[in-house]
């Protein structure tokens, strides 16, 4: 008998993340949190998605780091797979948004 086991699968990595969840119900205003979730469930669902699934594809072409080049000079170079770039921008895309509603309010407690 041969024994085969599927692979793990990621669900929503905001939505079924409860610890996460609970801090920001205590950390932010409900308008603030609702203004963000949004944005949140639509990042956890690519973490535990469509970037999860490219990644597993992608896991052989790990980083790779070139600090010298062939005459002696520090260039400290790393190179990634265009799946890391592309990760990159997605996250440089939807970030800033929920991290600068996170900011606003987390002055206006420390003020």
């Amino acid at each position: 008998m041969v024994f085969i086991q599927t692979p793990p699968e990621l669900g929503n990595q905001y939505t079924s993340d409860r610890a996460l969840r609970e801090l920001l119900v205590h950390a932010l205003p409900a308008d603030v949190l609702h203004e963000i979730e949004a944005a949140l469930v639509a990042m956890g669902e690519l973490g535990g998605g469509e970037i999860y699934r490219m990644l597993l594809a992608d896991r052989g072409n790990e980083p790779v780091l070139t600090q010298w080049d062939a005459w002696g000079n520090r260039i400290d170079r790393i190179e990634v797979s265009p799946l890391w770039l592309i990760v990159g921008w997605m996250l440089v895309l939807h970030l800033p948004y929920v991290l600068s509603e996170i900011t606003k309010e987390a002055a206006k407690i420390g003020a």
